[in-house]
């Protein structure tokens, strides 16, 4: 599968939560989707629908999940914002397109005060990257266009984006930060003293020296373990501990 050939999905937000949460319960793939389907958990979808809603779930979410990630995504003590947020996160790491498009175009924008997102700045942005990505070439306009706009929705579901396509920074929670710095020092294996450069804060329009600042913060507050010199981390520690699910 080329690097950008499945971006031709729903958000499915809610129903990615509700997935999740059976997963945590039964991981044989064969009798999850059985147990959902009795539950409704899919709706009123065709069979062929409820196929490709859990085919599309499993694929982004499901491959190698970690053990936090399954945990707070099941528990009911989370906030769905919290959650929301987990899974746009996670995407794009299983789906580069949007974290490309964010990091790359969205996040400069957002920085210069560009206040705007448009469909022809998608399509645009897709040009630019057929010499990286030649099977764009294949794509037919109409598909060009569904892409855009898909693409589109999801920011707007994920809400990165208003109804007029506004550019927006969702609200996060510390809970939601210490997740990510978390899940970057223990999963990615990023470095500590690179943590705060890690692409995917562009992604979620976070630049360096607010990274910095949340890290300060947390170190007062006796969270994590932080020592940071002229804008550089000498020393970090996280643990487990700063996930305690009650406080999400």
């Amino acid at each position: 599968m080329n690097k950008y050939s499945s971006q031709h999905e729903p958000p499915y937000i809610l129903e990615s939560i509700n997935i999740i949460s059976e997963y945590s319960k039964e991981n044989d793939s064969k009798k999850l989707y059985e147990i959902m389907s009795n539950k409704g958990i899919f709706g009123q979808k065709t069979e062929n629908s409820k196929k490709k809603l859990y085919s599309i779930v499993r694929s982004i979410y499901l491959k190698e999940p970690t053990a936090e990630f399954i945990s707070l995504l099941s528990n009911e003590n989370v906030s769905f914002e919290n959650k929301k947020m987990m899974l746009y996160y996670h995407r794009l790491y299983s789906r580069p397109f949007i974290n490309d498009f964010m990091s790359d175009f969205v996040f400069k924008a957002y920085i210069k005060g560009q206040k705007l997102i448009s469909k022809p700045d998608v399509i645009s942005y897709l040009e630019n990257k057929v010499q990286d990505h030649p099977e764009i070439r294949s794509w037919s306009q109409s598909n060009v266009s569904a892409f855009s706009s898909n693409i589109l929705g999801l920011l707007r579901a994920f809400g990165f984006l208003d109804r007029d396509n506004k550019i927006l920074r969702p609200n996060y929670s510390d809970e939601f930060i210490l997740y990510v710095l978390h899940d970057l020092y223990n999963n990615k294996k990023v470095k500590k003293s690179k943590i705060v450069d890690a692409p995917v804060f562009k992604s979620l329009l976070i630049n360096n020296s607010q990274i910095i600042r949340f890290l300060e913060k947390m170190g007062k507050n006796q969270k994590i373990v932080v020592e940071i010199n002229e804008n550089k981390i000498s020393k970090l520690k996280l643990n487990s501990e700063i996930l305690k699910i009650h406080n999400m």
